[in-house]
């Protein structure tokens, strides 16, 4: 009897040992998880930023196209277009 309880206590404590070891891993690695996953935010938000960037230009350089546009034709028919 007192030896299954030497036994028990001995396997408790390898399994303390080892939840221990499991625990300060997680938490060694804590820090290197976040910013992996953070890194991983940031590059999607700086892609969404160049495609919002690219997606802007373009709208603006239509704009400024049919701006032209507009004022050849206001000259076609005699207008002398506003600035």
């Amino acid at each position: 009897m007192i030896a299954t309880a030497a036994d028990q206590l001995i396997g408790l404590g390898f399994f303390g040992i080892l939840a221990a070891i499991i625990i300060a891993a997680l938490y060694a690695l804590f820090p290197l998880i976040v910013m992996w996953q953070l890194g991983g935010v940031k590059a999607r938000i700086d892609r969404q930023r160049k495609e919002e960037a690219k997606a802007l230009k373009q709208a603006t350089e239509e704009l400024q196209r049919q701006n032209t546009l507009s004022r050849q034709l206001l000259r076609a028919y005699g207008h002398e277009p506003e600035a």
